[in-house]
């Protein structure tokens, strides 16, 4: 006659002389047969093998194994399961499905607050429903491709930083924070010409202001420098008009991107971090013409506020087409077009995978646009980027 399961235990507990170990056990029921015990075996067992108790060095060892006519039904975690189950014990709390489901869900809150995903999915809703302007009469970031990627600019070495596009010349400015240094480049990246800045400190910013004049920002000391076009490569010094803006210590947080709209007299600022700032200089050419000081200063960062997709700012560039600025994300590796009233017309990524890029870029640090509407980035170390759109 055959054992029931609990008299079954108990004879194989007092052979082995010791309980079986919890971490080998299972849930579920159990058929029981014994094997080598000396007691009779499972008459309806047909070979069930569940519990073997073997000598091993000096004391018996108690194996479970459950019979899978009677265990539950197979759990949607079960690929899993057998993995985990020989895991260390910290490990094997992911058997549980409600651990695994959490770790889940922490993982997606980190990736909403990093990449800010809950953002560009309300936008790209709003965009489908019209409640965005128009790509079409923006620029559309969405639509560009890299053509050039990565491409280490020969002439530097590491600390690239701004851009900026001279239509006059069809060539781009750029510049080097250290050692200050003014750059002259090709729409392939090709270095043209190099300008030593004499008595510059922490230039982060160029921008062409027409009419033969560059205008650099210093980033610490939160100056704007008016410079004439250099001519020969040969230094080029601080002695031209500066104007100075009282934004408070910025340290290395300070002025990072700069451009100006001729039409409009404006030029535009943005400030890194701590806190993010877009800032709107009217009536520089004015001042510059005339001699007076006829510049108004306007904040715009509430345009900011709806936009935290953007971590911190190290660009900005002003399509005069469409009048939509233009605004670069390092941290959040990111572009983002922003209309005449501050709202968000398009965005674009920079992570690899995205816009045709095969790797993320690694430390975005400058973009511009030409007048046949190609885009410009420049990346610290020494990388130079192009973009096109694909209509």
């Amino acid at each position: 006659m055959a054992l029931t399961c609990r008299a079954r235990l108990r004879a194989i507990r007092r052979i082995a002389g010791q309980q079986p170990s919890p971490d080998r056990r299972q849930a579920g029921s159990y058929r029981v047969g014994v094997r080598d015990s000396g007691l009779p075996a499972d008459g309806g067992g047909g070979g069930v093998r569940a519990i073997t108790a073997t000598p091993a060095l000096g004391r018996a060892v108690i194996r479970l194994q459950p019979d899978a006519a009677m265990l539950p039904p197979p759990s949607p975690w079960g690929p899993v399961m057998p993995v985990l189950a020989n895991a260390r014990p910290g490990v094997r709390l992911l058997r549980r499905p409600w651990v695994i489901a959490g770790l889940l869900a922490a993982l997606g809150v980190a990736s909403t607050l990093h990449l800010h995903l809950d953002e560009r999915l309300l936008h790209a809703l709003r965009q489908a429903v019209g409640a965005v302007a128009s790509a079409d009469r923006g620029v559309a970031l969405a639509d560009y491709r890299a053509e050039l990627e990565a491409r280490p600019v020969a002439s530097v070495s590491g600390n690239l930083s701004g851009l900026a596009w001279d239509a006059d010349r069809d060539q781009l400015w750029a510049v080097v924070n250290n050692p200050e240094t003014l750059l002259a480049l090709s729409p392939e990246g090709e270095t043209l010409a190099r300008y030593p800045l004499d008595g510059f400190t922490d230039v982060e910013a160029v921008a062409y202001l027409g009419d033969d004049r560059l205008l650099l920002v210093e980033e610490r000391s939160q100056k704007l420098v008016v410079v004439p076009v250099p001519t020969a490569e040969a230094p080029l010094r601080a002695e031209a008009a500066v104007f100075s803006l009282a934004l408070g210590l910025a340290g290395n947080a300070g002025l990072e991107g700069a451009d100006y709209d001729a039409a409009g007299d404006r030029l535009f600022l943005v400030k890194e971090h701590s806190p993010r700032q877009l800032l709107e200089v009217a009536g520089l050419r004015r001042s510059l013409t005339t001699g007076a000081t006829a510049i108004t200063l306007t904040d715009r960062s509430a345009w900011l506020d709806d936009h935290d997709m953007a971590r911190d700012l190290s660009s900005v560039h002003h399509d005069a087409a469409s009048d939509h600025l233009l605004l670069l994300s390092d941290e959040s590796r990111l572009m983002m077009e922003l209309d005449a009233e501050g709202r968000l017309v398009s965005y674009r990524s920079l992570w690899g995978g995205f816009a045709g890029l095969a790797d993320r870029v690694p430390q975005a640090e400058g973009l511009t646009l030409d007048d046949q509407g190609r885009l410009y980035l420049v990346s610290e170390p020494n990388l130079f980027y192009r973009f096109v759109r694909e209509d």
